[in-house]
This record gives C-alpha cells, structure tokens and sequence, in this order.
C-alpha cells in the first residue's frame, strides 16, 4: 500500500523547475549576448588608443603629402557656400546645403500593451491611440483598429507632390581639404522660410495652388478654402532647411585632398568623426571614450549568478519530488 502524494507539494516541486529553468535560459542568453558583444568593445577601446598615440594635427590651410594616409586631426571654418537653387519650386538661398522638406497631414495609430493579473493567469488588453501628425510619408489606414462603439476607423487621404530632395554646393571645403557628402550632412541646419517674393517667382504650374503660412511655410491644401493654420487630413507642407558655413573639427584619414575614414591595426572599427565647433584633439578623443566606455562586468555577473540560482531551483525541485513520490507502506 503506497502513501498518498500532496498535490500541493507536486506543484510547487514544478513550479520550482520552471521557474529554474527560466532564470538558466534567462542567464546563459546574458552571459552570450555579453560574450558576442564583449570582443567589438574591446576593439573599439584599442583602436581609439592606438588612435590617440598616432594621430597627427595639422592645418587645414596646408595639405602635407607626409601625413597620406595617417589618422589626422583637423579644425576650422567651413567654406564654399553658393546660391542653391531648388529646380521645381525655383527656392533658393546662399548655403553650402539646402534641404527640401515635403510633410503630409496623416492621422497615425499607437497600440499600446496593457497586462494586469499574475505570472500563469494574466490578461493581456491593448489600446489605440490615434493622432493627427505631419509625416514624412502617406500613412495606410486599412489596417487601423476598427473601434467596437462605432465599427468605423479614421482614413487617411492624399500623397506628396513631390519628393524630399537635397543640393549641395559644388565645393564644400575646410581649409584646402574639400568635405565629403557624408560630412556636410552632419553640418547644422537652420530654416530658411520661404518669402512673398519667393512665391511670386514659383512657376506657373504651382501659383495658386501652394499657399505661404505666417510661419514661412508652404501650404498644399488638400481642400480648397481653409487655412494653413488649421490643416486637415491630406494637406501637404513645404518647408526648407539649410547648412551655412560654420566651424568643425575633423578626425579621419588624410587620403589626397580629402578624409577617409582610418582603421586601425586590429581593421575592426573605422575612426571617422565629424564635430560642430572648433574642439581639440584630446577633447575629441575624451568624448570618444566617454562614448565607448570600457567593458562592463555587470551583465555576465548578473547572467552568471541568475544561472547558478536557476540551477539550483531545478535541483532542488527535482528533490523534493523523488520526496514526494509514493512510498509502498
């Protein structure tokens, strides 16, 4: 005759198991997260010494052939700003950049995750939020929520007349050394807002139809007779950005004339920073570690020790179990 077994014990014997068996996963997926992240820590920390002990400063007003190829430090005003002009809209300004914006006024849907109850018996409930916003391209709303009061969902209407679109001046340059587009697209920006005189120029396709708001700004209506100040679903705005001449600093590979971004001896992690302002060299390469700090131990010790408690949870559980087991009396 065998003693009968508690049901309770059964289930907390199982519930120690899993339980352990989730901090184990939990544990071992932080020890590698950390291991396969750990290695590029390390080599963005050696390239960045090996960075500061190499690096050279020099003028930007003279290119020395010596440093071709060297990881070279550099400060001082930008130059080469001309009349940008856009072609469609016949908008333009001095600058050594000029951006054209085009936004439409959609209607967007946020979910959002509510989860109440305990660990075994939770109930999961989501709500829709929705927004009027400008967007940088035409939201579909088929696949908004349909609300259960009124079995409807917002629609969005209308698309963009044109595209967003950059120019850049022929040649953008710091001191002798001419700046590569990926470069003058970290320069600062400021706005330039469209004039009357500007919309009297606009060709004769788009008089009329676009209209200029007290802010500066170009007006599409989707709708004919309201005002820009109170936009609907579908309206379009233009709006324009700029990059004036201005002070950088520059830490990148001297290749001819220009910068290329410089490897260092491990070839893992490419130095090639851009900064507004005239900064030096050991304050970039502060910010730079500030930015790459060394690695942390805190996660492969939390992972390591979350393990060893789940380990421990399954053993015990699976103990406790064969304790639990029927006993022929």
């Amino acid at each position: 005759m065998s003693q009968p077994v508690n049901p309770r014990s059964v289930l907390l014997c199982l519930a120690g198991v899993l339980s352990g068996a989730a901090l184990l996963l939990g544990g071992a997926a932080l020890v590698l997260v950390d291991t396969l992240a750990s290695p590029r820590v390390v080599h963005d920390r050696q390239s960045l010494e090996e960075g500061s002990g190499t690096c050279v400063a020099v003028s930007p007003d003279q290119i020395d052939p010596a440093n071709e190829g060297k990881l070279v430090f550099t400060t001082g005003p930008v130059t080469g700003e001309e009349t940008l002009r856009d072609g469609l809209l016949g908008v333009a300004a001095p600058a050594v950049k000029l951006i054209r914006r085009v936004e439409i006024y959609q209607w967007v849907e946020q979910r959002r995750t509510h989860r109440t109850g305990t660990p075994g018996h939770r109930t999961t409930t989501y709500a829709y939020l929705r927004m009027r916003h400008w967007v940088s391209q035409p939201v579909d709303s088929r696949g908004f929520h349909i609300k259960s009061t009124t079995k409807q969902r917002p629609t969005n209407v209308g698309s963009l007349p044109l595209p967003q679109e950059s120019w850049y001046a022929k040649q953008v340059r710091l001191g002798s050394f001419n700046l590569a587009r990926r470069q003058i697209d970290k320069l600062g920006l400021t706005k330039l807002p469209v004039t009357a005189g500007m919309v009297a120029g606009l060709p004769p396709e788009w008089k009329g139809r676009l209209h200029l708001g007290p802010d500066g700004i170009l007006y599409l209506p989707a709708t004919p007779g309201h005002e820009a100040k109170n936009p609907v679903i579908g309206d379009v705005r233009i709006t324009y950005e700029l990059a004036k001449p201005q002070t950088v600093s520059v830490l990148a590979r001297q290749a001819g004339d220009s910068f290329e971004p410089w490897l260092a001896s491990n070839g893992d992690t490419p130095l090639d920073d851009f900064r507004l302002g005239s900064v030096t060299k050991e304050t970039m390469f502060t910010e730079l570690k500030k930015e790459n700090p060394p690695r942390s131990w805190t996660l492969p010790l939390l992972g390591a020790a979350a393990a060893a408690v789940g380990l421990c949870l399954i053993v015990g559980g699976v103990a406790m179990f064969r304790r639990c087991r029927p006993v022929a009396a």
